[in-house]
């Protein structure tokens, strides 16, 4: 079937409004969710204080103002400084290095310090990224039409908008990703020219400096290289490459030791194992939210639309396998199952939930957008594609718009909750809020950003004594502490309401006493 120059007009059109489409969702609406625990750790970095700081500031039966602890929220007169920054990353979380921060730092410098500002950075970085992708297309494709196909799919990827608006270096990460990947191919394609190679070099630096699962995206670079016979045996591509991947290591040494010396901090709950359905379920749910996501959870009667992305998905990679033998297709191969195997074996053999941390491979999910544009390239002529760049279109759109109205969405976890608990309180005239004393300090500084600067704070343990004259100028909310300790209260004759019990739990004290 030809297709006529007019048509292809209106598909270049059609995409040209889809990428702006893609930019207006990024950076609209960034204040609507709540500043979730990780988030407010970036802004606590930038500030350049510690979490010993803020633990000193808010001393157990002591009350303070949720004023005082905003100098952590990184307010510009409040900050020690970029190596403060560094430091504070480098002493307390080595796992995480400093170039996201230091970027976003100096972003917030211009920008101000509001919860807009700090996502800004990133939504600016989406924008870079879908040059990136295209970019990319170029190298994978070999043809501006298909790599403006994969431009679209990203600009209205849910997965890709969640990213382009939180506070964390995720979406810098993929940039760099992106750039590094594009860079390796177009060197393997023009292995004589330096230049290319020693931008390769740096993006891989830039990289690890970013991420320390940027090892992962080398090693699909490298076992690419490795698989390609006619590659490694180029003394003109070989010597090269494995002088990129040495620069690229030594640069990051220094951060590198002093991540050994500190340690690596693994999130707990990734341990924990899951039944078999469960896991599966959420591995096919991460799966379907890269093009389709309305924050549903597995069993959602809005899940089922998800079985024609996962059939589009699993039709993608049939075609992939099919035609593994043309040019650059192994490697979305490899970009698709590289990063994510290390971390199926290790919960297979030892147990938990690792490979279902979307964000830890996102190298995976642009695997699955660049094998979905394959297939939409390889079928061009057919209609099937026409239904499948539809499906993926219509369900990606409508997940953005859902998304950008929404208050909430999965990736805060219980932190959503922070937002009605706030409207609660903020209800109160002279609220007091008394939280555990084990009570995170990522969680507390989330609450801040959404409570009254002049909301009284007190942290308490298991026992708690309320003084009358508290009782008498304050509203006193209780938020995640013990059932032994609300027990306590009510024995002593105080009235104890629930106010909210969803993820987290907030009361609300009487004191009329009995």
């Amino acid at each position: 079937m030809h297709i006529n120059k007019r048509f292809k007009n209106l598909i270049l059109l059609g995409m040209v409004i889809l990428i702006y489409l893609g930019v207006y969702f990024r950076f609209s609406n960034l204040e609507n969710k709540a500043y979730w625990g990780d988030e407010a750790y970036t802004s606590l970095w930038i500030s350049g204080y510690s979490r010993e700081a803020v633990k000193t500031s808010i001393p157990e039966t002591k009350i303070i103002s949720f004023k005082d602890i905003q100098k952590y929220h990184g307010e510009l007169e409040e900050r020690k400084g970029i190596s403060a920054t560094v430091n504070r990353l480098a002493t307390e979380d080595a796992q995480h290095p400093p170039l996201y921060y230091v970027f976003n730092y100096i972003w917030t410098q211009l920008k101000g310090t509001s919860i807009a500002s700090y996502r800004s950075f990133s939504a600016f970085i989406g924008i870079l990224i879908l040059l990136a992708t295209y970019f990319l297309g170029l190298q994978v494709f070999e043809s501006q039409a298909s790599a403006m196909i994969f431009v679209s799919i990203v600009a209205i990827s849910p997965f890709h908008l969640i990213w382009s608006q939180e506070a964390r270096e995720y979406n810098l990460w993929i940039l760099v990703i992106m750039c590094s990947s594009a860079l390796f191919l177009r060197c393997l394609k023009f292995p004589n020219k330096i230049w290319l190679w020693v931008t390769y070099a740096l993006s891989l630096t830039l990289g690890l400096y970013t991420h320390v699962f940027m090892s992962l995206i080398i090693g699909v670079h490298l076992i690419y290289f490795l698989s390609k016979k006619s590659i490694r045996s180029s003394r003109k591509r070989l010597l090269p490459f494995m002088l990129c991947l040495l620069l690229g290591y030594l640069l990051f040494l220094p951060w590198a030791v002093n991540l050994f010396n500190v340690g690596f901090d693994a999130a707990g709950w990734t341990s924990k194992s899951l039944t078999s359905l469960t896991y599966s379920k959420i591995f096919v749910l991460n799966i379907v939210r890269t093009f389709f996501d309305f924050d549903f959870e597995p069993g959602n009667l809005l899940s089922y639309l998800g079985i024609l992305i996962l059939v589009i998905v699993i039709y993608s990679a049939i075609n992939l396998a099919q035609n593994l033998r043309k040019n650059n297709y192994l490697f979305i191969f490899y970009l698709c199952i590289v990063p994510i195997v290390p971390f199926l074996l290790a919960d297979m053999i030892m147990g938990g939930q690792r490979a279902l941390v979307s964000r830890y491979f996102v190298s995976s999910y642009i695997g699955l957008e660049l094998m979905v544009a394959a297939t939409i390239v390889d079928k061009l002529r057919f209609r099937l594609s026409i239904l499948i760049t539809a499906c993926i279109i219509g369900l990606g759109l409508l997940s953005c718009y859902y998304f950008n109205q929404s208050d909430f969405w999965w990736n805060k976890n219980f932190y959503n909750d922070n937002l009605p608990i706030a409207q609660i309180i903020n209800q109160h005239r002279n609220p007091l809020l008394i939280i555990d004393n084990n009570m995170s300090l990522a969680e507390v500084l989330s609450i801040s950003y959404n409570v009254r600067p002049s909301t009284l704070l007190m942290r308490t343990s298991d026992s708690l004594t309320l003084s009358k004259i508290i009782c008498s100028q304050n509203d006193i909310f209780l938020l995640n502490v013990s059932d032994s300790l609300v027990s306590q209260l009510n024995d002593e004759g105080y009235e104890v309401f629930s106010e909210f019990k969803e993820k987290q739990k907030l009361w609300k004290i009487s004191c009329n006493l009995n």
